[in-house]
């Protein structure tokens, strides 16, 4: 299954609804009209290069081979330089750079990599996309699982997400964590649902001292029928054109369609 095959067909994933709720004329902008972005946030650039980085890390471990640290945080350079280096479309973030950045990841990594386990789980797949229908809708939800492991005494299922993040998250805001709600709707319909299947959120996070988090939760079938709602109830919205700017919003200052916006309203 190829997720670029995936996503140039009609669909729904996490950041597309997500991106619905938070502001749905942004949805408009970006999904439907496709108009370019003034800019590129170096904290969605960054993100993208800790995991790049991380599923790198986790071939070699693949293969039977531990990646030593300074691999591991000369694998996100490299990352980070082929995305980042001389990229006019970068706008940082008070305080940072391109050198800034790249010395404040190598740090959250030797943070992730020190707090590893002794004993891991066994891998199954890594950046594995799925794609399940929607009940009642000929539309299909699709999206990548960071990591996919198999715990050998019991069997469980084990699924991990990787965020980069400004604070820890907090234990309620993971059991609610809607991304890890529809990860559990795709495992259940693509050869898991007979599996006790746990989630996990791996932080690392952006403070002085760079410090790692990992909070385990689980879902049940209550929390699939709630998470087809919302799905259901935002495809309706898209398909009626009800498209509203959320001006009230904290993300709308620095929103990358903000022109595009005030010329809308």
């Amino acid at each position: 299954m190829n997720i670029e095959e995936l996503r140039s067909q009609p669909h729904l994933s996490v950041s597309s609804i997500q991106k619905y709720i938070d502001c749905s004329l942004q949805y408009k902008f970006s999904r439907i009209d496709k108009v370019p972005p003034e800019f590129i946030s170096d904290n969605l650039v960054f993100g993208s290069s800790i995991h790049q980085a991380l599923a790198e890390f986790n071939q070699e471990r693949l293969t039977g081979t531990n990646m030593k640290l300074k691999d591991l945080q000369a694998e996100f350079e490299k990352c980070w330089h082929e995305k980042a280096y001389e990229n006019r479309w970068i706008k940082y973030s008070k305080d940072k750079s391109y050198p800034v950045i790249l010395d404040q990841g190598k740090k959250m990594l030797e943070a992730y990599y020190n707090a590893l386990p002794s004993r891991p789980y066994t891998i199954i797949s890594i950046e594995e996309p799925f794609k399940f229908i929607i009940d009642g809708l000929n539309l299909p939800m699709i999206g990548i699982m960071d990591l996919v492991e198999e715990d050998e005494d019991d069997g469980s299922i084990i699924i991990t997400e990787y965020k980069t993040a400004a604070k820890a998250y907090a234990v309620d805001d993971v059991d609610r964590n809607f991304q890890l709600t529809v990860y559990y709707m795709a495992a259940r319909r693509n050869g898991y649902a007979d599996r006790e299947i746990v989630f996990k959120i791996d932080t690392l996070i952006k403070t002085k001292v760079p410090r790692f988090e990992q909070i385990f939760t689980a879902r049940r079938p209550i929390d699939d029928e709630k998470a087809m709602k919302k799905i259901k109830a935002v495809w309706d919205g898209i398909q009626n054109n009800i498209f509203i700017p959320n001006t009230t919003s904290w993300k709308c200052s620095n929103c990358e369609y903000k022109t595009n916006c005030d010329n809308e309203i």
